[in-house]
């Protein structure tokens, strides 16, 4: 009987816990950032975007969706294209919570050390231009926003 209950003990402690779903994308996105390519972040400039995913039956990420509109600049800093789908693929998480429906997370990037944002950066057009058309009109499971403050000045 013993044997028996830490058999079950090591197999319900063994079982892998997904991240939340805002840790884990925003730690994907991050990792992803464009290396080695002189990028230099603007002073007091803010990265705001968001991203739609859409969930199969079973709770995987199937289909990322990006505003048409947005920041070609915010796409080439934060590698928001196929290759960022690709790595959340790569993780196979499944958040059942999610099953068939589609997911908007917002993101707000700065640098801590800014004294605030410039609003000549785009940051007013970069809310305007939040959702991406293809999902407009769509039910939507709406994320609160994702803040981060460490992104660094310099990207090489």
């Amino acid at each position: 009987m013993i044997i028996l209950s830490m058999l079950i003990c090591n197999f319900v402690f063994g079982q892998r816990k997904n991240p939340s779903i805002d840790t884990f994308i925003t730690e994907t996105i991050l990792k992803g950032m464009v290396v080695n390519n002189g990028i230099t972040l603007k002073k007091d400039h803010g990265y705001f975007y968001a991203i739609a995913f859409s969930f199969d039956k079973n709770g995987r990420i199937d289909t990322m969706f990006l505003s048409k509109r947005l920041d070609t600049e915010v796409k080439k800093i934060f590698a928001l294209d196929d290759s960022l789908l690709k790595r959340i693929k790569q993780y196979d998480l499944i958040y059942s919570e999610f099953a068939s429906k589609i997911v908007l997370m917002p993101f707000y990037h700065y640098n801590s050390s800014d004294d605030g944002v410039s609003y000549k950066s785009g940051f007013l057009t970069s809310i305007e231009n939040l959702v991406p058309e293809s999902v407009l009109g769509k039910p939507l499971i709406i994320r609160k926003p994702i803040v981060n403050a460490h992104i660094p000045r310099a990207i090489n």
